[in-house]
């Protein structure tokens, strides 16, 4: 696998949701390098694309972690439990929706569904054993042609044509 902070200029590439978590959530390891590499995206040193799957996770982590912090439990299943019995809970979370409308003003290129890569993710989770998430996001890098993925996921690297960029621990120089 390869460095984050190698990736050379002009890129395609897709954005795991890991990567962006690691930055919002400033992650202790991950978070320098991850924060450098969104920068280049920013400034269109390289070009991100982002599945829209990855936004719907990104949301559904923000939207735990602000009710944790809010103190609506001490787990995601405790968290869970009170929304379902009060689910104007979601009027209190400000941070999440914040930060998703960050992700938005970052210079990427959302990939939305679509019927073949909705497909295809199927025989790619059952050929290269990938959770769904991950084998509709290969199938996305498939259908847009793009052949590098940021992601701290190992995973990907079974699925033929798809080279893994994964964060360091340190700057991010390049």
């Amino acid at each position: 696998m390869n460095d984050l902070a190698l990736i050379p200029d002009g890129t395609n590439v897709i954005i795991d949701t890991n990567i962006i978590l690691y930055t919002a959530l400033n992650h202790p390891v991950f978070q320098q390098s991850c924060t450098a590499f969104l920068i280049r995206v920013e400034n269109e040193e390289i070009r991100g694309f982002i599945p829209s799957v990855v936004i719907q996770e990104i949301t559904h982590h923000f939207i735990i972690s602000e009710l944790l912090e809010k103190g609506y439990g001490k787990s995601v299943t405790d968290c869970i439990a009170h929304y379902k019995r009060d689910p104007l809970i979601m009027n209190e979370l400000s941070k999440t929706w914040t930060e998703i409308q960050r992700l938005f003003k970052i210079n990427c290129t959302i990939l939305y569904d679509n019927p073949e890569t909705m497909k295809d993710s199927i025989s790619i989770s059952r050929n290269f054993q990938l959770f769904t998430k991950d084998a509709y996001i290969a199938s996305c890098a498939q259908f847009y042609n793009i052949s590098h993925i940021a992601s701290n996921d190992k995973d990907f690297s079974r699925v033929p044509g798809i080279s893994v960029w994964k964060p360091g621990s340190g700057e991010g120089a390049r």
